[in-house]
């Protein structure tokens, strides 16, 4: 945000452009990196949490969600910094607002408990919310 900013600042809309589109490149191949590295190893990481094969079970089951979060998660805070650094702090907030407390969070109380999806259904609600406000912004 603070070089998207400078750039606009300064009156250079290319450079402000370049440095913007370098920012969510870095982002999507950094987290895409790091997402596919927890994806191959996610019958392991429910080790780290308990010894009970329930657990690591569904800890395994739930990866690939938490895996395309963390893409879109990342994307999301890279063009949320690039609307910050345009001066369009208030479009952040209210796409924001709009895609986690009027749809992420309703969906993911729908999927965890009235269609008892438990703690999958409140990653899919995370993941909605987060997926909208990347599509979003």
């Amino acid at each position: 945000s603070t070089n998207v900013a400078n750039e606009l600042g300064a009156g250079n809309l290319v450079a402000a452009r370049a440095s913007a589109t370098v920012a969510i490149s870095i982002a999507a191949v950094e987290s895409s990196a790091m997402s596919f590295a927890l994806f191959l190893s996610r019958h392991v990481w429910g080790y780290a949490y308990s010894n009970v094969p329930e657990v690591i079970r569904y800890a395994a089951e739930i990866t690939p969600i938490l895996c395309i979060s963390i893409v879109m998660d990342s994307l999301s805070a890279s063009l949320t910094g690039v609307v910050r650094g345009s001066g369009k702090q208030k479009v952040g907030a209210y796409v924001n607002i709009a895609a986690f407390y009027i749809i992420g969070i309703p969906m993911g109380l729908l999927f965890c408990f009235i269609l008892d999806l438990k703690v999958k259904g409140l990653w899919i609600g995370i993941l909605s919310g987060c997926t909208l406000q990347t599509l979003t912004l």
